[in-house]
């Protein structure tokens, strides 16, 4: 299923309904997943006051660069 979900995806029409962008993106690493996580709770919290955008984006920077190297995929 994923992999024709892959092969079928269509970046000029990403999603169900009509958005106002183009592209698609498929990182074939586990950890990507929680690289969405910990940035949505960062800039989440930036939003709520809890800090700056700028200080959020460069916490979410630090946190993937550390799963990145403890995962062997970085040097």
């Amino acid at each position: 299923a994923t992999l024709q979900a892959m092969n079928t995806a269509d970046p000029t029409n990403p999603c169900i309904k009509p958005v106002p962008y183009t592209g698609i993106q498929f990182v074939g690493i586990p950890e990507f997943q929680s690289f969405g996580t910990v940035v949505g709770q960062n800039i989440s919290g930036a939003l709520a006051g809890k800090g700056t955008v700028e200080q959020a984006l460069k916490e979410s920077q630090a946190a993937v660069s550390r799963a990145v190297k403890q995962a062997g995929l970085l040097k």
